[in-house]
């Protein structure tokens, strides 16, 4: 029976295992030069002012919405934001007490629409804009919409891609997870902030209990700090990310090639001023297809090819929001039954891309 390929898989191997070691030599598990050293390297590589590590994505978003609550006073921030993504981008922000608004998304982008917020009268406190699937979010139209209304920017499957040769996560408070699948890993839950000198030290001292290196506690809060060991695996992981790149990339564009005449399939779009960082491979499959979206992950399964529909439900769908306040959710809807991840890493072989394209165009040809 041949190997299954698999949707996702991370690259480590010995770079990463004598990262580890060096740490486990050095005694210094918490607070010490790894983590220092990959925030330094992580701004280099994003051009951020500051990069703050945290213990995951989540933590990230959650630190970033408090640090705008403490900046804005208030008791209870209106987030806007979108629908489909992972439940932690509204989730961390009902968590801490906010109300999350929701609007429609973009059918080229899969990220939220800037038109579809016009339909919402509200007065938002945080616009917390999605870069799905390493696509990027119409920022730039945001800012015109929004001038005066802070930005997070949940990068957690976007790290390697830029708007207009820029960085996503370096406009407002960058949030970013470091998951094993992730583009950038660190062997387990991780994650980082990305933020301007103004924001650094509240968020230090949102990070580690009140704390600003050593000096008095100036806040209430708790600890969130990334260890040593995942800080050293994600510095050996980011010198791997420009051919991991490359790779995603020659892979998305054979992808693309080979299923943009097939009858009701509609490939990703990415526009001229975006670089997409391929962090997943979502074409939509439309039910007028030979198969639907769910009919071809079980026939891909059958043939050895891992693929998903990756979040089943929109967040408007959970427990926690179905009352939530949203515009029209449309396209969302049509996305939410449409959408399929296809095997998309850097460790993919011509082999095994070949086998991903020749099945999908023997099913849906």
């Amino acid at each position: 029976m041949s190997a299954i390929i698999k949707r996702m898989s991370p690259d480590y191997g010995v770079e990463e295992q004598d990262a580890v070691n060096r740490v486990l030599s050095s005694g210094i598990f918490v607070k010490g030069p790894e983590s220092k050293a990959l925030e330094a390297e992580i701004c280099a590589f994003t051009g951020a002012e500051n990069c703050v590590t945290v213990n995951s994505g989540s933590t990230a978003l959650m630190l970033s919405y408090h640090y705008l609550q403490l900046q804005s006073k208030k008791d209870k921030l209106q987030i806007l934001t979108t629908p489909a993504s992972y439940i932690a981008t509204a989730n961390v922000g009902k968590f801490l007490g906010h109300e999350c608004v929701f609007a429609d998304i973009d059918i080229d982008t899969y990220c939220l629409s800037p038109m579809a917020t016009k339909s919402l009268d509200s007065n938002f406190d945080v616009v917390s804009l999605v870069h799905l699937y390493g696509n990027g979010a119409d920022i730039n139209k945001f800012q015109i919409l929004y001038p005066n209304t802070p930005i997070v920017e949940d990068c957690a499957q976007a790290f390697g891609t830029t708007i207009d040769g820029k960085h996503v996560g370096t406009t407002g408070l960058g949030c970013f997870s470091m998951f094993p699948t992730k583009n950038l890993s660190c062997g387990g839950d991780g994650g980082f902030i990305l933020c301007s000198n103004e924001a650094y030290e509240t968020l230090v001292r949102l990070r580690d209990n009140g704390r600003y290196f050593g000096l008095e506690v100036g806040l209430a809060s708790g600890n969130f700090r990334l260890s040593e060991l995942q800080a050293s695996i994600a510095r050996a992981q980011l010198k791997k990310i420009p051919r991991q790149q490359s790779r995603r990339q020659e892979i998305a564009l054979r992808y693309n090639e080979a299923f943009k005449e097939l009858p009701g399939v509609i490939i990703p779009k990415v526009a001229n001023n975006i670089s997409h960082s391929w962090h997943l491979y979502c074409p939509l499959i439309l039910s007028q297809s030979n198969l639907n979206r769910n009919e071809l992950i079980d026939a891909l399964k059958l043939l050895g090819i891992q693929s998903s529909s990756v979040y089943p439900e929109l967040i408007t769908d959970t427990i926690p929001f179905k009352m939530s306040k949203t515009s029209n959710l449309y396209t969302a809807e049509l996305f939410k039954e449409s959408v399929i991840s296809l095997p998309m890493h850097s460790l993919l072989t011509n082999e095994e891309v070949d086998k991903v394209i020749n099945t999908m165009i023997e099913l849906l040809n």
